[in-house]
């Protein structure tokens, strides 16, 4: 069901709800659709934040499309507005995205780099679904590089994470 906007706000908050919804659906096209309207109501509104947060979100729907390059330019700008911003939970979020862009490369050092990068971000401003799902996938990482007893701390500490 379309909703009506009545304002640009509005729009906005409508556009990335039907984003999320066709993200967790895996329609990649209607997801990038939304969030592409979405990202204009941003920027007209002037909200960065907003912004950085769909793009990195445009970009998961790129990637689900196999559409790499052009999913790591969005998520590379969702750093860039999150690092200028200050915005630390952002900044561990895109981290993240990256990450998994790094994976798929083939790039684990990469990989590996940034989500040290993310857990950093996240652990300082108390993002503990970021922390949780990073010490997670490299602790996934360091099993599949041999790494027992770094692969368990990091599962370890995913756990704790959790509560």
């Amino acid at each position: 069901m379309k909703l009506v906007a009545t304002n640009l706000k509005e729009q906005m908050e409508i556009a990335s709800n039907e984003g999320w919804d066709a993200l967790e659906r895996g329609e990649w096209a209607g997801a990038e659709l939304a969030y592409d309207t979405a990202i204009k109501a941003a920027r007209e509104l002037k909200d960065a934040l907003a912004e950085a947060l769909f793009r990195s979100y445009r970009g998961e729907a790129r990637r689900g499309q196999g559409r790499a390059d052009e999913a790591r330019t969005d998520i590379d700008h969702s750093l860039a507005i999150a690092q200028a911003e200050n915005c630390l939970q952002i900044v561990a979020h895109s981290q993240f995205l990256l990450s998994e862009l790094d994976t798929d490369a083939g790039d684990d050092s990469k990989a590996i780099d940034r989500l040290l990068k993310a857990l950093d971000a996240a652990l300082e401003c108390s993002d503990i679904t970021t922390v949780e799902v990073s010490f997670g996938k490299l602790g996934l990482m360091y099993l599949d590089m041999g790494w027992r007893e770094a692969a368990s701390e990091c599962f370890r500490q995913a756990l704790e994470q959790s509560g």
